[in-house]
């Protein structure tokens, strides 16, 4: 009888108040739901994917991301995010901005069709020279007159260059990323001239370039 009872004894036992599994709690109907946080997938409750937070008992992208189709994976969204011009899948997923606007074959910029520059974001222009007509990227107070950055304060373009063209540039891009500075410009290394800064100029016109 006693080997019976330890037989038993190592069983297991119900337990009312802990019917559910992992991550999961008792609902007023008696069912089995997954606590904050977590979603249900296949028989488990898991936390959201990447770029995704838990709302209301569903998983929903962050803020700045967005789904290109129900189900979908969240992506960065928004203008002027990296894009690939001939990809056969949408690689602007904002329906805000779903525009491709190329650089070129490889490379290109999320956009939308626009009729004057009001339809445009900040630091946007409409380019009524395309078809279809599409913001393009355009640093504001880029090349203005200037003789101090004073003359450049408030703007994208905020470093005044007043050694030779007198003008307002975009500081701090990058020369490795083709799309820190606006369309038609391009990072320029200016610390081999004793001007430890990276500046935003017309294509063909850094002094630097090999």
């Amino acid at each position: 009888m006693s080997a019976l009872a330890a037989l038993f004894s190592g069983g297991c036992l119900y337990d009312d108040e802990h019917r559910c599994g992992p991550r999961q709690h008792l609902a007023p109907l008696s069912s089995c739901v997954c606590d904050d946080g977590f979603v249900q997938h296949d028989h488990d409750c898991v936390p959201c994917p990447q770029n995704e937070m838990w709302q209301g008992g569903a998983c929903v992208c962050e803020a700045g991301f967005s789904r290109a189709e129900a189900g979908g994976a969240c992506h960065q969204a928004g203008a002027g995010l990296a894009c690939e011009p001939n990809a056969a899948d949408r690689t602007c997923v904002d329906s805000d901005y779903p525009q491709c606007r190329a650089l070129n074959d490889r490379v290109g910029y999320c956009s939308k069709v626009c009729v004057a520059d009001a339809d445009c974001p900040h630091g946007f222009a409409c380019d009524t020279s395309a078809d279809p007509a599409t913001c393009m990227t355009a640093a504001s107070g880029q090349g203005l007159a200037c003789m101090s950055d004073a003359d450049c304060a408030g703007n994208d373009a905020d470093y005044c260059e007043n050694l030779q063209s007198n003008v307002c540039l975009v500081q701090g891009c990058s020369t490795s990323d083709l799309l820190s500075c606006s369309e038609g410009w391009s990072c320029c290394d200016l610390h081999s001239l004793g001007l430890p800064k990276n500046l935003c100029v017309p294509e063909g016109m850094c002094p630097t370039a090999p």
